[in-house]
């Protein structure tokens, strides 16, 4: 799949998204086998730089790797200096920070990692626990939501896990219904950050909650004015880039680079003002 031609942002972005892939993925059951043979064959791989230690036992996991291992978008992340501190908000199997701690991150200090998606805790963990990063926290639960930590929000999980969303922002993905509804917690990132790092800046904040990013930015200013970097991937259909970039604009950040802008979803880094 042509990235040029694609309105998902990549190919990998096409394989989750698409309504035939999906319809074909129900028919022939192909997540099933892909996940069997992934859970059958997974081994220990590592990282190509530091040597972080993760495996890729199931279709979501395949799909995550491939959306970051390339590293070209985060070599243009490490802008100035290097990442010390980072909050992953929509972090699903872990692979986005694994790779920032891989390229941009030798001395971490405090990372936070956020996701709703109750199943993908475990890898998480185990993620963080075969590295010994006793310097990371995974959460389980929604940000984005507008409401207090811990009031109960119905998420949605989609059937390859990443486009799953919280049900009350309307799908940004094209296609099928959900596989299943499960209730979380709600999560305030500011609280999070907070009870791990205190008042320390955040180098860099990476936002991919599937269209609750509007609701974020505007709830969440407090923890916009503590991040340097944010790299957000905008879903149009719920939170317009233009709008979200009013709230950025008026919290001091400008675009640094639009990594790319397709009818459906972008995604951008911006930089805090000088």
């Amino acid at each position: 799949m042509n990235e040029k031609a694609s309105p998902y942002g990549s190919w990998v972005g096409f394989l989750d998204h698409s309504r035939a892939v999906r319809a074909l993925s129900r028919l022939l059951s192909l997540r099933a086998v892909v996940d069997a043979l992934l859970g059958a064959t997974a081994r220990e791989r590592r990282s190509p730089r530091r040597g972080l230690r993760y495996r890729i036992s199931d279709w979501n996991g395949w799909l995550a790797h491939e959306e970051w291992k390339a590293g070209a978008k985060l070599q243009r992340l490490a802008g100035e200096t290097e990442i010390e501190t980072l909050v992953d908000l929509g972090a699903n199997a872990g692979f986005f920070s694994l790779a920032v701690l891989d390229t941009l991150a030798p001395r971490l200090s405090h990372a936070l990692l956020v996701e709703a998606n109750r199943a993908l805790i475990p890898r998480l963990e185990r993620l963080v626990e075969a590295n010994s990063l006793n310097q990371v926290r995974v959460v389980w639960g929604a940000v984005g939501t507008g409401l207090p930590a811990g009031s109960p929000v119905a998420f949605a999980v989609e059937p390859a896990h990443l486009g799953s969303h919280l049900e009350a922002v309307a799908s940004s993905t094209v296609g099928a219904a959900p596989e299943r509804r499960i209730e979380v917690p709600a999560v305030s990132a500011l609280e999070a950050w907070t009870a791990l790092a205190g008042d320390r800046a955040i180098d860099l904040l990476k936002i991919d909650i599937e269209g609750a990013e509007y609701t974020l930015l505007k709830t969440e200013n407090t923890l916009l004015r503590q991040a340097r970097r944010i790299l957000i991937e905008w879903h149009h259909a719920v939170a317009p880039r233009a709008e979200g970039e009013k709230v950025l604009a008026a919290e001091g950040f400008e675009l640094r680079e639009l990594f790319f802008d397709r009818p459906l979803i972008s995604q951008a880094l911006y930089v805090k003002r000088p």
